[in-house]
């Protein structure tokens, strides 16, 4: 896969870079019971339910990381856009 920065957009005149490579391969094994690990450019997530859904509860569910990888997606945007340089938009 190739990634492509624009350096000029019409809509955002700020120079844009990627922050970071693709991520590249994601692996998910089965650990035992109801618990997977997924392995995501050599960190190592182990996804599992809680004992009352019959998981051993070493990890969060698929649901929770799926959640918490939109909430920290939005997050880091947000802290991007923060500290862009908007002053020309604000009226004085």
């Amino acid at each position: 896969m190739t990634m492509t920065t624009p350096t000029r957009d019409s809509h955002f005149p700020y120079s844009v870079h990627a922050v970071a490579a693709p991520p590249g391969r994601i692996e998910v094994a089965h650990v035992a019971g109801h618990a997977f690990a997924a392995s995501v450019r050599g960190h190592e997530l182990t996804v599992d339910e809680p004992v009352e859904a019959g998981g051993d509860n070493d990890g969060p569910t698929a649901v929770e990381l799926f959640a918490a990888s939109l909430a920290s997606c939005v997050a880091c945007d947000a802290v991007r856009f923060l500290h862009l340089p908007y002053g020309h938009l604000i009226r004085r």
